[in-house]
């Protein structure tokens, strides 16, 4: 028996108002398993401080790297559906069960 839990190959958001942003309007933000070079490129927003502020920033930056939408249409969600895109994303990011010999 495997104690992996089984994670949403992709995640759709649906918003409760629409985004505008430069002639384009969003309904939805859609997320899939982050790659290798996203996350990196998304930590560096954190660079040496690891502040709420920070913290935020590289949320925003995964999120929009993955889901392909702008950084501005991004910051415009709603804290809830954010929130909900990292916790995601993040399931991908926790170490997974040990292997080998015990």
């Amino acid at each position: 028996m495997s104690n992996t839990k089984e994670l949403l190959p992709e995640l759709e958001i649906e918003l409760d108002e629409p985004i505008e942003w430069n002639g384009k309007s969003v309904s939805s933000v859609v997320l899939r398993e982050p790659k290798a070079r996203e996350v990196q490129q998304a930590l560096a927003e954190i660079g040496n401080g690891n502040t709420p502020d920070t913290v935020y920033k590289y949320q925003i930056s995964l999120i929009s790297k993955v889901s392909g939408h702008s950084r501005q249409i991004i910051e415009q969600l709603p804290i809830r559906k954010l929130a909900q895109g990292f916790r995601y994303l993040e399931a991908f990011l926790e170490p997974g069960p040990e292997t080998g010999e015990s």
